[in-house]
């Protein structure tokens, strides 16, 4: 089961994976940060990197390219257990706001 949707400006995709136990209580959540600007990407990949790092550290999700659209993208897994449309609400609207920060910094222009 998945969908895709806008929040902000930003392009959101999330996905429920079949599985048993654990899995099945996750879902996939992608932030799409938006299109890697060519005369910007060895900055912008070495930042990716940088962020990644803290990121695996803390768990909390990893930053990849989704080559068929050129964007960064950031990925997390969510547990369902004790999802509310609030606390979900919340996290999607952090994740837009870096994506915007992300935006402002790197120069990225949606078309």
């Amino acid at each position: 089961l998945g969908m895709k949707f806008h929040m902000d400006g930003v392009l959101f995709e999330m996905t429920h994976l079949e599985g048993m136990g654990a899995t099945a209580d996750r879902f996939l959540v992608q932030c799409h940060f938006g299109p890697l600007v060519m005369d910007q990407i060895a900055d912008a990949l070495q930042q990716a990197l940088v962020l990644n790092l803290d990121m695996a550290r803390s768990g909390s999700g990893v930053l990849g390219i989704d080559e068929s659209l050129n964007h960064l993208v950031y990925s997390c897994f969510v547990s369902l257990h004790g999802a509310t449309s609030e606390n979900i609400s919340e996290a999607l609207r952090d994740l837009a706001r870096l994506a915007h920060e992300w935006r402002a910094v790197y120069s990225v222009t949606l078309h």
